[in-house]
């Protein structure tokens, strides 16, 4: 309904706004946020994902920009990334 639309709006910012503050994952305060709402968990887990996954596209931009980012070990940091995920998902 629309109050709950407003309430939950409000929750979630200001739960992303504390986690920033607190320098948490806001994954650890949406989640069971989110399930409290009944939402089922596979949807939770993947909207906490798809969460982080701007959280830090948008962190690399910044330091990027600011030219603090150590871009050998970056793509060093990425490549065994996804190669790990490349074998969780095929070989495991």
């Amino acid at each position: 309904t629309h109050t709950h639309t407003h309430t939950h709006t409000n929750t979630h910012t200001h739960t992303g706004v504390a986690a920033g503050l607190l320098g948490i994952g806001g994954g650890m305060l949406k989640g069971p946020i989110m399930l409290e709402m009944g939402l089922p968990p596979k949807v939770v887990s993947a909207t906490a994902a798809y969460m982080l996954f701007w959280t830090t596209v948008s962190t690399t931009i910044q330091f990027g920009i600011m030219g603090e980012m150590l871009w050998d070990y970056a793509i060093l940091l990425w490549l065994v990334g996804l190669l790990s995920a490349v074998f969780g998902q095929i070989i495991l």
